[in-house]
């Protein structure tokens, strides 16, 4: 077929697709102008050309794909005036195409069993209908979709352990890079939301379990960790930092101490220093979202805390920040306990100038957000966020203590 047949009927086809994704009593047309088909008035085409193409164009007619509409002030047969679609399944076939409507319907009876567990998956097909693609990916590319389901589901029968990420990767998909490379699908399945705010791939993978490494424990304040060895170690040194499986036991050194969470490094240091001359506190690193051996020692500490005494988060001001105190919450939960936050609303000193100027929250981070904070009852820290929408860093701010009193206050 010449290269200006092929052409005019491919894009008939792809119009068709459109029109198939949002159906409509209008026909389905390609005109032959300047502006729709450019190809056809090039200066350069020749007459014997052009006479092919028609005899192609005239062959797809015979096979009742098309019919065409002739120019008249040209002659009979001698300019195409428009193509007009007769039968969208014939015109595919003629052209040895594989149609997008069939596409998405291989992919919808792919993963039928899929999206009756994950319901979000759902939204997929419509949108592949329209020629978009979801998380870089089009209906012919199902199965990075089906792969990534199953990656979920293994991980969420084994929740309580970490698991090494490409020995993991190797043994269930046969490559060892693999799961790194679904993180945006395993995203939109752990979000349950298509359009779900993008995260770390290191807070995705951790939330499943996965770990390219063994974490470290950072613990400060006042608290004495007994490990499996027989070994009790203070966390006011100005902290401590052990394997999750040696840790043994979880001993505070006051009645009713307070608990802090904390999602950053930096700001996990300067709270440890601070903690060291307070007999009141402990406070432990998160690392970002949690892994299971992370909760696991967690779950230690809240179950040694006294009814009377509190436990705070302090994190990111973004979507994956509430989403890691959301988590955080679910620990302390099953102890009866409640999670309150910490310093995650936008304070009203922050100087926006132009060369500091936060960033402001997406609209669908906004949701995520708030579809964390409501069930929680941080209705504070929502309405904060609604009335100033900017995702702030933990650094930016001045570390201080719940009990102080004061609010905080970015850094000078």
């Amino acid at each position: 077929m010449t290269s200006l047949a092929q052409e005019a009927l491919g894009k008939l086809l792809r119009r068709a697709e459109n029109a198939a994704a949002k159906p409509s009593a209008r026909s389905v047309t390609l005109r032959f102008s300047e502006s729709s088909f450019p190809a056809y008035f090039d200066l350069r085409l020749t007459r014997e050309e052009r006479t092919r193409c028609h005899g192609e164009l005239e062959l797809a007619k015979r096979a009742g794909a098309i019919e065409i509409q002739w120019d008249r002030r040209a002659g009979p047969g001698n300019q195409v005036e428009a193509l007009r679609l007769i039968d969208a399944s014939a015109l595919a076939k003629f052209l040895d195409a594989d149609p997008r409507w069939d596409v998405v319907a291989r992919a919808e009876s792919a993963l039928a069993e899929a999206a009756g567990r994950h319901p979000v998956l759902l939204g997929l097909f419509p949108t592949w209908r329209t020629g978009k693609k979801v998380c870089n990916t089009t209906a012919a590319e199902y199965q990075r979709w089906i792969d990534a389901v199953r990656i979920l589901d293994l991980c969420r029968s084994e929740p309580a352990r970490d698991v090494a990420i490409r020995r993991f990767s190797t043994r269930v998909l046969g490559n060892s890079k693999k799961v790194e490379s679904l993180t945006p699908l395993l995203n939109v399945l752990l979000q349950a939301e298509l359009d779900a705010p993008d995260r770390d791939v290191e807070d995705i993978l951790h939330e499943l379990g996965l770990v390219k490494y063994p974490p470290t424990i950072l613990l400060a304040g006042a608290a004495l960790v007994r490990t499996s060895k027989g070994r009790a170690h203070h966390a006011d040194e100005p902290y401590l930092g052990l394997p999750p499986a040696s840790i043994e036991r979880i001993e505070y050194l006051t009645d009713c101490p307070s608990l802090m969470t904390i999602e950053n490094l930096e700001t996990f240091h300067e709270a440890a220093r601070l903690a060291a001359d307070r007999r009141d506190w402990v406070v432990l690193y998160t690392g970002g979202m949690p892994c299971p051996s992370w909760k696991q020692v967690f779950s230690k500490l809240v179950a040694s805390l006294s009814a009377m005494s509190t436990i705070w988060h302090w994190g990111d001001i973004d979507a994956g920040g509430f989403r890691i105190a959301d988590h955080i919450a679910t620990c302390c939960a099953a102890f009866g306990q409640t999670l309150q936050l910490h310093g995650m609303v936008v304070p009203t000193g922050l100087d926006f100038g132009a060369e500091n100027a936060p960033r402001s929250l997406k609209r669908n981070e906004l949701a995520a957000i708030a579809k964390v904070c409501e069930p929680r009852g941080w209705t504070t820290e929502l309405e904060a966020l609604v009335q100033r929408p900017y995702a702030i860093e933990q650094e930016l701010l001045d570390v201080v203590f719940p009990r102080d009193g004061a609010a905080i206050e970015p850094r000078s």
